[in-house]
């Protein structure tokens, strides 16, 4: 009996860390959309930014950036796909040139505003 008394809060944690980006869309307000141009003014905040990926680009670990309106360094916006969650993707090099939306909690990364996402569902192409 001891032993189901710690395995139940367990598996509760386990599947809150696994599912963490679906609860985030559960839980989260309704998010505003602002440009990429006024994402540092939103830090802290659950937003969407929106604006056109100057580069993408894959770190030597895996990671993918995707900058808006300029290359790094110059971008005003970054949207960041950790490596452990690339998988999920599909055609990540095909939004280079493209306009598109990202949801989730605004982040500063080294003075710049990025967006890290862990779930395709936090992007959308931008008609």
């Amino acid at each position: 009996m001891k032993r189901i008394a710690y395995i139940i809060p367990l598996l509760l944690i386990l599947s809150l860390f696994v599912f963490r980006s679906h609860l985030l869309t559960l839980l989260r307000p309704n998010p505003h959309t602002y440009q990429s141009t006024e994402a540092a003014k939103e830090v802290g905040r659950y937003e969407t930014i929106i604006g056109r990926v100057a580069e993408v680009s894959v770190s030597q670990s895996g990671t993918v950036f995707l900058d808006f309106d300029a290359d790094y360094p110059n971008q005003s916006f970054t949207a960041v796909i950790p490596s452990h969650d690339v998988g999920r993707f599909v055609g990540l090099e095909t939004l280079k040139d493209r306009t598109i939306e990202v949801t989730g909690k605004l982040d500063l990364y080294h003075g710049k505003p990025e967006i890290e996402v862990s779930s395709p569902r936090q992007i959308s192409i931008h008609r």
